[in-house]
């Protein structure tokens, strides 16, 4: 134990060094300085403070330079709050984040584990269909839906707590409650469905025979093994509760690092914008060490001294120490590329428009194919899968709502863009059927067109994570060892960058575009994608079919065609109903952020966030995008489940 313990926390050293190396290097890249936003800057004033923040020296010197000061404790100066230092700006806020963060988590755990393990007790039954109804409306719900809702409900309504502010205990209600029920949710469900396949296992049927208490199985036997893909999803999600929500903060008036973070984003403080990186990776890697000792401890067959845990040596550790070194030779290189082509005319064929057009016709084909295989996948279990009546109904809603969405603009009743300023905010009409808005246009129109950019977020982002994701996966179960293990490490690492930096940043450079909004988010979303299909493909592996193809010579692009994939059907399609509702609600936090689509253009994102403004005075403007938005991913997550079921080798059902 104290050798691994060690040997982890060595790990995180050279890990950090990486991610700090990224973060600077991506900030880097956006154009200007910090100063360029105050246009009343002259030029010799704006020189004095890039030479007194260092700023007019190469990139390799003021490398060099932070990792000096990293190393000391120093995080640097501000260039946004001049005098100060990010030690000095984030030393007040760490108490508060953690304070909401803890006090979540722990709402989270103490509700969402009993929860799950009462469901799990009476399967198919009100006990379970209820609970796990309300957990996915938990789900469903992005944050910021479920924040005003809450205050208008306990603050306005009944006058329980304050709507926002910072300083009493009544104060932590709302953020924390908000938070934790989006935390209880997953853990509710994650509980139920692990209790569920631990009770059929031979050891509980054993302490079953043997005539142990109920008491005893259930919570010695069951839970302890329950819990462990619980654990495995608290360390990223204990991480960013700790670290800060930038949207509960903002709503409640928090004065703690998420908010503080995406506005050292948006004003381009890169000192500020690397030093809550480094914070945010080192909670989530030392949360991440914390939980692979929990399931040590959980399942003690799991050997922390075994191979499988030792590590992968010292070739990996030298190889991540030399990772920030590549990493700014890219950099320099792109950079002194970039500047060798200035003046070059560029060929047609690689303009901005050139490359949408192409990724347009690409991503088609991409979800033709996720069709090819959803499609292929549901033949193959379609028997089980029509026994799940809500899963067949949720599907006919999807298809509804999808063909409506797409099918726009013959369908709306009105121009999703005209604008009625006499007519205002009115409430469901024979005219009006869901309502207008503050500027009086009609919400049906404006939600069915917000539904096709929302719905086609979704879809593209979850085919370009299906497919990076199954390739990436399957090559590091295929080629194993301790390539294999770096492979995943990689993963590892570039999950420690906050999603919100990569989005915004992307943003700040290549600006408010649709199509960067696909590219982005699928680019960001394949990761989970990677690790579960590694997963299983290294159980396939030790299958008797496969290691007889290999015995008998077939090729490695045979064996992947013929045996890993067919297998691997069942797993994408259930990841793809699952996923998309993930990227749709991390689109409308982009919404939310102000980085999502343009106006005049829609999604369901922009047009929750709109209806919360005004949510008081107009609440059907909220309710009616919320409602339909909840609506379709509960119907996603109704789909997942049938498809599980559909899939689930262990089902014997004929």
């Amino acid at each position: 134990m104290g050798s691994y313990l060690l040997r982890r926390l060595g790990e995180i050293i050279p890990v950090l060094l990486v991610v700090v190396t990224a973060a600077f290097l991506l900030v880097k890249i956006v154009p200007g300085s910090p100063f360029d936003t105050d246009r009343a800057m002259p030029a010799a004033v704006k020189a004095r403070y890039e030479k007194f923040y260092g700023l007019d020296q190469p990139v390799y010197v003021q490398y060099g330079r932070y990792l000096t000061h990293l190393a000391q404790g120093d995080l640097g100066l501000s260039t946004k709050y001049q005098g100060w230092t990010v030690n000095e700006l984030v030393g007040p806020r760490m108490p508060v984040s953690a304070q909401l963060g803890l006090a979540a988590l722990a709402l989270a755990i103490a509700v969402g584990i009993p929860v799950g393990v009462l469901a799990s007790s009476r399967p198919n039954s009100w006990l379970d269909r209820i609970p796990m109804g309300l957990s996915l409306v938990g789900i469903c719900l992005p944050s910021f839906v479920i924040g005003p809702l809450l205050s208008l409900v306990l603050s306005r309504w009944l006058g329980w707590v304050p709507p926002c502010g910072w300083g009493r205990p009544e104060h932590l209600v709302l953020p924390a409650l908000t938070l934790a029920i989006v935390v209880a949710a997953p853990i509710a469900r994650l509980t139920r469905g692990a209790m569920m396949e631990v009770r059929s296992l031979d050891f509980v049927r054993t302490a079953r025979a043997k005539g142990l208490g109920p008491f005893r199985i259930w919570f010695v036997h069951t839970l302890r093994n329950a819990l462990l893909p619980v654990v495995t999803y608290l360390a990223p999600a204990a991480a960013g509760l700790v670290s800060g929500s930038f949207v509960v903060e903002s709503m409640f008036d928090v004065p703690g690092l998420g908010r503080f973070f995406v506005a050292s984003v948006t004003n381009r403080d890169a000192t500020m914008i690397v030093g809550m990186t480094v914070l945010y990776a080192a909670s989530l890697l030392i949360l991440n060490l914390a939980a692979d000792l929990l399931l040590a401890w959980l399942n003690p067959r799991r050997k922390l001294g075994a191979d499988s845990e030792s590590g992968l040596g010292i070739g990996y550790l030298l190889g991540l120490a030399l990772a920030p070194l590549v990493l700014l030779g890219i950099y320099l290189g792109g950079v002194a590329l970039r500047d060798s082509l200035k003046g070059v005319e560029i060929a047609p064929w690689l303009s901005w428009s050139a490359v949408r057009t192409a990724t347009a016709w690409f991503v088609g084909a991409l979800l033709l194919l996720l069709v090819a295989i959803v499609g292929w996948a549901l033949s193959r279990g379609w028997d089980r899968f029509v026994r799940n009546r809500a899963a067949v109904v949720a599907g006919v809603f999807l298809i509804f709502i999808g063909l409506a969405c797409l099918l726009a603009s013959p369908l709306a009743p009105y121009d999703y863009r005209a604008q009625d300023l006499a007519l205002g905010p009115v409430g469901p009409s024979s005219a009006h059927l869901l309502g207008t808005d503050i500027l009086g246009r009609d919400l049906l129109s404006r939600i069915l067109h917000g539904g096709a950019v929302s719905i086609l977020v979704g879809l593209i982002a979850t085919v370009i994570a299906l497919v990076f994701g199954t390739a990436y996966g399957v090559v590091a179960a295929q080629v194993g060892g301790r390539i294999g293990d770096a492979m995943m490490r990689a993963v590892d690492v570039i999950g420690t960058l906050p999603l919100t930096l990569i989005i915004i940043l992307c943003t700040v450079i290549f600006g408010q575009d649709l199509w960067l909004l696909y590219l982005v988010v699928g680019g960001i979303s394949w990761l989970t994608m990677a690790r579960v299909v590694r997963n299983e493909v290294i159980t396939l592996r030790a299958m008797p079919f496969v290691q007889a193809a290999e015995t008998m010579g077939a090729s490695t692009p045979r064996i992947v065609w013929k045996h890993y994939l067919p297998n691997l059907a069942g797993t994408l399609a259930i990841y793809a109903t699952l996923t998309v509702p993930g990227v749709m609600l991390l689109e409308a936090f982009v919404s939310f952020l102000g980085l999502g689509v343009q106006a005049p253009m829609t999604s369901w994102g922009m047009l929750i966030k709109d209806g919360a403004d005004v949510m008081e005075e107009c609440p059907w403007v909220l309710l009616a995008p919320a409602t339909i938005f909840a609506a379709t991913l509960l119907a996603l997550n109704f789909v997942g489940d049938g498809l599980r079921d559909a899939f689930d080798p262990r089902d014997t059902r004929r």
